[in-house]
């Protein structure tokens, strides 16, 4: 009898001793932060450039007027410029490709922007043909020949 009680003491013990070091993966894999990045890139115009940002228009019908736009971050310094020396010589209407990441955490989504190519410089309104009141002058007035015949009282 006493083997059978030190038996059944034997497994409780071997049992609580397994269910107390069993690693808690399980329950942690639930509360793991899943990250995935996806490389990505977008090529439209550019809608406005700051120190820490980048905005791109891509997508535009012309006809319905509808288009999509992204908004990129970057951190100042550490995005690369091709085609131009820097991002001050970006201006807004330029046509510009982003290479970016799509960094998602948690359900958290950041579009992170690594490097932008100019691809060309915005398009220049054609001059206006149209007056101003203020650069107006009139051209030279005509006044009527004189007659050169002054001999008809001969």
């Amino acid at each position: 009898m006493t083997k059978k009680i030190s038996t059944a003491i034997f497994v409780v013990v071997l049992m609580a001793a397994y269910v107390y070091a069993a690693p808690a993966a399980p329950q942690n894999e639930k509360h793991a932060a899943r990250r995935t990045v996806i490389a990505k890139t977008v090529q439209g115009e550019v809608d406005g450039i700051g120190p820490d940002f980048i905005s791109i228009t891509y997508e535009a019908d012309k006809i319905t007027g509808s288009s999509k736009s992204v908004l990129l971050h970057f951190e100042p310094g550490m995005i690369l410029v091709q085609n131009k020396r820097g991002l001050k010589e970006i201006n807004t209407g330029d046509i510009a490709a982003v290479e970016y990441s799509e960094e998602t955490e948690d359900g958290r989504t950041q579009l992170i922007a690594k490097k932008v190519i100019f691809v060309k410089a915005a398009v220049k309104p054609a001059p206006s043909l149209a007056l101003d009141s203020s650069s107006y002058v009139p051209a030279p007035s005509e006044t009527p020949a004189e007659n050169e015949d002054d001999n008809t009282n001969e």
